[in-house]
Parts: structure tokens; C-alpha cells; sequence
């Protein structure tokens, strides 16, 4: 009986150790698979291991690739604006190179007619504002348009003949003599000059043939930095593809493509000119509160493509 009795008690402390030694090279084995992750995977949270065996494992999404190279404008720039004004120019391809402007002209027109005219101020189109080289707009002779709706058919439409109309009370000369003072000692757009509030190039081989609007992708960086900073509900249609324009029942359509695909825009406007090429100037919004992009594209063949890629690597 006693040897039974110590056969019983060595059978039981044997399969008790051999228990302890399992599970100790079960947990040195667990010890070595955790170790071997960290090695492999060095940004792994360590306060998250625990949470391995229970989580489903989540796909996260890849970084978008880009490739500035692809970008066919002469001209490009990036730029993020944050609080205090502060500019980072994010990238950039001849930001400073003079180069005609076409309808981004409109932008510092619709800037003008803002200060220079009271809210409930009332335009009636005239032979002449009809009469401006593009069938965009479709202004008759007599309508009389506010001045916000006025704006509205200038920015979605690039109408030149709601630009022109708008310059009208003042009179061209005296409207433009504005746009280079506000240029110059407002906006501080040193390396831009405008001979209209249109943005058309002159026709024929006169003396007018070298008049032609010209800016530089920096300084149309500012001049987008200014109406947003200081006209941003104004220009909110800019943002949509459509836009209802008021007691005249039409709907005006944006000629910025890209207006309803991109998220969190704020304002864009497009120009073109067989001197001008494609050209697109857009505002978006960045992720910190109250911080935007500006997104420059000058001289292009492919201008919605271009500003795609220029977008894309600012993220």
C-alpha cells in the first residue's frame, strides 16, 4: 500500500511539472512570436498587442501616389495658408514666370465690382457688354442683372460679357486703372499688369497686339488668398457645379470641371486663350481648421488633369 501510495504521488508531481513546462514553452513560445512582430513591424503600439487575438485586422488606405513630373503645365505652385497668414509653399514649377492670364482675370474683376458698388447696386446690359467675343453668358441687351447675380453668370460661366458689364458704370479705363491699383498696393501682386477686366487677348497685329493681361502663378496664389480671406461666402457657388440665378429661372453651370469632385473646395476659375492656354486656379479646404490650399496651373494642355496630380501630391 505505501508503495502505491509513493507511486501515486511521483506520477502526480511528474505530470504537474510537465504541465508548468508546457505551458512555459507555450508563453516563451507566445514571448518569441511577439518579439518577432516587433522586430518585423517596429511601429507597432505595443499597448495594442493585447488586442491582436480579438480585432479584426482593418485595411487601411493607401497613400495616394503621384508624380509631380506628370504635371504638363509651364507654370505651376502649391501653396497651404494657415492661421496668422502664415504661406507654405508646398511645390512648385516657374511660380515666378510672367504668362498671360485669360479668364483668371476675373477673379480681381469680381474683386473690384465687391468694394466699388453697393449690394443693391443694379446693372442693365448695354449693346456693348453683348456685343464682347464669347456666346458664354447670355446676356440681352436691357436685362438688368444685381450685382451678385452678375458676378455669379462672370465666375461660373467666365462670361465676358457680365465682365465687361460689370466695368461699365465706372468705365473701362477708370475699372482698370482700380484693378492695377488694388493689383499693386493691395494684393501686393508686383509681377501682374491688366489692360481689361475680361482677360480676352487682342485681336489682329495692332498696337494693342503685346496688351495682354499677365500674372505669375504667385501672385495669382494672392489674389486667390484674398477673395477667399475676404469674400468667401460671396464666392461659395464656385464650389458647385450648378447654380440657380435667381428671378431669371436659368441655372448657370460651372465651366470648372473639377468643381463637385473635389472635396472641401472652396472657390476655383478657369481661363483659356490660344496665348493663355488652359489655366485653373483653385482654393480647398486642408485639414486643420481655417487652413486651405492654393492650387495654381498655367499654361497647360490638359488643365483638370494637371490640377488632379497637383492635388493629389499636396496630400
Amino acid at each position: 500500500m505505501m508503495k502505491k501510495s509513493k507511486i501515486f504521488w511521483l506520477a502526480f508531481l511528474s505530470s504537474m511539472f510537465v504541465w508548468w513546462s508546457i505551458n512555459i514553452t507555450q508563453k516563451n513560445a507566445e514571448d518569441f512570436l511577439v518579439a518577432k512582430m516587433l522586430r518585423a513591424k517596429p511601429q507597432i503600439n505595443v499597448n495594442i498587442l493585447a488586442e491582436i487575438s480579438s480585432a479584426k485586422s482593418e485595411t487601411l488606405p493607401e497613400k495616394a501616389e503621384c508624380d509631380i513630373n506628370k504635371i504638363k503645365a509651364t507654370n505651376f505652385l502649391t501653396v497651404l495658408e494657415t492661421a496668422g497668414n502664415k504661406t507654405t509653399v508646398i511645390s512648385a514649377r516657374n511660380e515666378n514666370l510672367k504668362t498671360p492670364i485669360a479668364s483668371l482675370t476675373k477673379l480681381l474683376t469680381f474683386a473690384i465690382a465687391q468694394e466699388y458698388y453697393p449690394e443693391n447696386y443694379q446693372f442693365v446690359i448695354s449693346k456693348q457688354s453683348v456685343e464682347q467675343p464669347e456666346e458664354l453668358g447670355r446676356l440681352k441687351v436691357g436685362e438688368i442683372f444685381s450685382k451678385k447675380d452678375l458676378s455669379a453668370i462672370m465666375l461660373m460661366e467666365s462670361s465676358n460679357d457680365a465682365a465687361f458689364a460689370l466695368s461699365e458704370p465706372i468705365g473701362g479705363e477708370g475699372f482698370v486703372n482700380l484693378m492695377n491699383l488694388k493689383a499693386e498696393n493691395d494684393i501686393l501682386m508686383g509681377d501682374s499688369y491688366f489692360y481689361n477686366p475680361t482677360g480676352l487677348d487682342p485681336n489682329g497685329s495692332s498696337s494693342n497686339e503685346s496688351q495682354i493681361n499677365y500674372s505669375t502663378a504667385n501672385d495669382l496664389a494672392k489674389l486667390m488668398k484674398y477673395v477667399v480671406d475676404n469674400y468667401a461666402e460671396q464666392v461659395k457657388f464656385l464650389g458647385q457645379k450648378e447654380y440657380p440665378l435667381g428671378r431669371q429661372g436659368r441655372t448657370l453651370k460651372n465651366t470648372n470641371m473639377l468643381a463637385g469632385e473635389v472635396d472641401g473646395l472652396i472657390a476655383g476659375k478657369t481661363g483659356y486663350t490660344e496665348r493663355a492656354n488652359g489655366c485653373l486656379i483653385m482654393a480647398v479646404k486642408a485639414k486643420n481648421p481655417g487652413a486651405y490650399f492654393i492650387y495654381v496651373i498655367l499654361d497647360s494642355p490638359d488643365r483638370f488633369n494637371d490640377m488632379e496630380e497637383l492635388i493629389k501630391c499636396s496630400f
